[in-house]
């Protein structure tokens, strides 16, 4: 019984194995193919900070204004600080 077990067990672990080297290879195949139907793009140039896209200079001038508005809704709802 066990030994059935085991058989069973390193049949399914082979299949899965086989079936999974098949998949890389041709996925590696397929990747390949494409390569040469289409070349990469070339890489666009890099402009201000990368998260926003915006210039850094402008995000530092916003800073007080953020500030300013904070503290004007904390006196407008009467909250002066968080509450995590």
């Amino acid at each position: 019984m066990i030994a059935a077990g085991l058989q069973l067990m390193v049949l399914g672990m082979t299949i899965v194995f086989t079936f999974l080297i098949l998949l890389v290879f041709l996925m590696n195949i397929m990747s390949a193919i494409l390569r040469r139907i289409e070349p990469a793009p070339a890489p666009a140039a890099p402009t201000g900070s990368p998260a926003t896209g915006a210039p850094a200079g402008s995000i530092d001038a916003h800073i007080p204004a953020i500030l300013a508005a904070v503290v004007a809704h904390r006196k407008r709802t009467g909250r002066t600080h968080s509450t995590q």
